[in-house]
């Protein structure tokens, strides 16, 4: 029979790991709420240890990067196991893809493409499960930048609909909002500048200088 529960030595392991790598009450916590977990569904118990991990890392990051990273990767595996015993779920996949851009693509220009990979499939998962998310205005966003430091023609031509997306769920009434339309449409003109569709492009960057100017006067 197929065990959905984390065993003993991964949960030991991955204790051991957290312990390892934080300082103070914040691994005792990390333990007692894994702990408290183990009366959930499995489902639930492996999203509660991701959190715990992904906690973890937020505390490390930026002074220890090494051991946020290392968090990241236990969490990721939480994550993984929670989507492998609730396959209904998008959340695992959301959490994956944000852990992935916050710590391992977002601040490195040249990042690993089988990391970007990840990052795209786990926004795409979450995307298929969750499609009524308010959260997807976000993946779109994120996604898109994924799909540009990749690279190719096919992840350029995705991410300008990914950003034609986000650009739909702006309220451009207000300078805040007006801000996030300039840094779209900004972006937007580049991929298609990458495209060669270099009309568009122009009309693009306009756009973002036009809510760029509202945005400063507003």
């Amino acid at each position: 029979m197929k065990r959905l529960f984390p065993s003993p030595r991964f949960l030991g392991t991955a204790i051991l790991v957290a312990l390892a790598l934080s300082t103070g009450s914040s691994s005792v916590q990390a333990e007692e709420r894994w702990l408290e977990s183990a009366a959930t569904s499995p489902y639930d118990a492996f999203m509660k240890q991701g959190d715990a991990l992904s906690e973890g890392a937020s505390k490390h990051w930026p002074s220890e990067k090494i051991r946020a990273i290392a968090l990241t990767s236990l969490a990721t595996d939480a994550y993984l196991k929670a989507a492998e015993s609730d396959p209904t779920q998008g959340d695992p996949h959301y959490r994956i893809a944000a852990l992935t851009h916050a710590y391992l693509t977002f601040h490195n220009n040249s990042s690993p493409a089988h990391l970007l990979r990840r990052e795209i499939e786990h926004y795409n998962l979450f995307e298929k499960k969750s499609p009524l998310d308010a959260r997807l205005e976000s993946v779109w966003f994120g996604r898109a930048i994924a799909r540009t430091k990749l690279g190719g023609k096919a992840n350029l031509i995705a991410g300008v609909d990914d950003y034609d997306r986000h650009l739909a769920t702006i309220d451009v009434s207000s300078p805040l909002h007006q801000r996030s339309a300039a840094r779209t449409h900004g972006n937007r003109a580049e991929l298609l500048m990458m495209l060669g569709r270099l009309p568009e492009s122009i009309a693009g960057y306009e756009q973002a200088l036009a809510f760029s100017s509202s945005s400063s006067t507003g």
